[in-house]
């Protein structure tokens, strides 16, 4: 009897020995059992919980409940027990290795996730952007400004004459390009 009072419902209890709830409460009582200590009482409590959610999911609750649940959890303040931060899928190291490597849109891609995510976790560990966009230089662009004629230097570079010639400036080199006329 000690041995169904420990690992079984009280239903199943009440039912085999054929006595009330109060009676198996006073019996668990007696033996330290505490409500979901208990096997069979899980089991029975998570079964109903999982068949109730089943019935109620995807009903949609008219405006007025909505409202009134959103009030009662202001109340309440609910909300001081949300946990802050990132609650999605956590990053591989496969995934981690990719940032840096190639432009955030293509990483995103490739671990379907948004490209914010991607700019976010790349900046949270200091690692720089191999593509900025339009505006950024690489070295190697640098260098060929450096050599080539300015004309040459756009055609390699697949930039406009303009872009090339703000670029020599912001470096401090020469022009590079055919002096203007001045009459």
């Amino acid at each position: 009897m000690a041995r169904a009072i420990r690992t079984e419902s009280a239903i199943a209890v009440g039912y085999w020995w054929g006595v009330s709830g109060g009676v198996v409460h006073d019996w668990r009582t007696a033996l330290g059992v505490k409500r979901m200590e208990n096997p069979g009482s899980r089991r029975l409590t998570l079964a109903a919980s999982a068949k109730g959610a089943d019935a109620i999911r995807g009903v949609e609750l008219p405006p007025e409940a909505v409202e009134r649940r959103r009030q009662t959890a202001l109340e309440l303040n609910l909300g001081q027990n949300l946990r802050p931060g990132y609650h999605g899928r956590l990053w591989t190291t496969a995934e981690v290795a990719l940032l840096g490597k190639l432009p955030d849109a293509e990483v995103a891609r490739r671990t379907a996730r948004p490209c914010d995510s991607v700019r976010q976790k790349r900046s949270e560990r200091g690692i720089p952007n191999p593509n900025r966009g339009r505006g950024y230089w690489r070295p190697d662009e640098d260098e060929l400004l450096r050599t080539l004629s300015r004309d040459e230097a756009a055609a390699r570079t697949g930039r406009s004459l303009g872009a090339v010639s703000q670029r020599r400036l912001t470096l401090r080199l020469p022009h590079g390009g055919p002096r203007p006329q001045w009459r």
